[in-house]
Parts: structure tokens; C-alpha cells; sequence
């Protein structure tokens, strides 16, 4: 592409995108192909070189109103992987909250107590409810 007004359309366009360089040059590449190939169909269709660069640009639109545009569907792409992160969290503490409640409370007891490495009848203090607690 030798226009300068591509050029100065791609350069204002990467100026408006706040993404990584490597995500900007992405776009920018992929315009610069698809306004290339308007080019060359306006041309064929012979109509004037500088009208054909003028009305390309206009098909594609202000460089604002193009960037905005990219900057919503990265913001789109942002908030839904936040929200598989945030349902892949919660789904992972329900099933480990779930398999909590399941164990038998007698075999939670004697890891419990195994692991401090002390005698189950020795370190189990009743309270007056019936609930055992662990002597620390």
C-alpha cells in the first residue's frame, strides 16, 4: 500500500486502539489488505485513482468510530473470560464444599487428630452439648 492517506489512516487508527502492539498490528494489517483490495477493485473498475482512495476510506469509516469498535469487542472478549474464570472458581469451591459436607464426620475426626499425631481418646474433649472438640 503506497497511499499516504491509507497510511495516515492506519497510524491514527493504531493511536486510537488501546491494546498491545501485537494485537494493533494485527489490525492494522488486516485493514491494510482489505483497503488494498478495495483499492484495486475501485481501480479496475476504472475509476480514478484519488476517488478510489477517497471513497475506500469513507466505506471503512472514521478511524475513531472503527477503533471503538475494536475496543468493544476486546472489552466483550475481556469481561466474558472473567466471567468463565469467575464460574470455573465457583464451581471448584461448591464441589469441594460439597465433598466436605459429605465425609463422615468420624473419619474427618481421626485425620484430623492422625495428622496432629496425637490418641483419639485423649485429645477429644465433650462439651456439655455432645459436641466434640479437639484439644489444642
Amino acid at each position: 500500500m503506497t497511499d499516504e492517506q491509507f497510511q495516515n489512516y492506519l497510524a491514527l487508527l493504531k493511536g486510537l486502539l488501546k491494546l498491545s502492539n501485537r494485537e494493533r498490528d494485527a489490525i492494522a494489517d488486516e485493514l491494510q489488505q482489505h483497503m488494498d483490495e478495495r483499492l484495486a477493485e475501485l481501480l479496475q473498475a476504472k475509476v480514478p485513482h484519488d476517488e478510489a482512495v477517497r471513497c475506500s476510506l469513507e466505506e471503512f469509516g472514521d478511524a475513531a468510530g472503527v477503533a471503538q469498535r475494536f475496543l468493544q469487542v476486546d472489552h466483550f472478549k475481556r469481561r466474558r473470560r472473567i466471567m468463565r474464570m469467575t464460574f470455573g472458581s465457583f464451581a471448584i469451591l461448591s464441589v469441594l464444599a460439597l465433598a466436605l459436607m459429605l465425609l463422615p464426620q468420624d473419619n474427618l475426626h481421626q485425620s484430623l487428630v492422625a495428622q496432629r499425631g496425637g490418641d483419639t481418646q485423649s485429645d477429644v474433649n465433650s462439651s456439655a452439648n455432645g459436641v466434640e472438640y479437639l484439644g489444642f
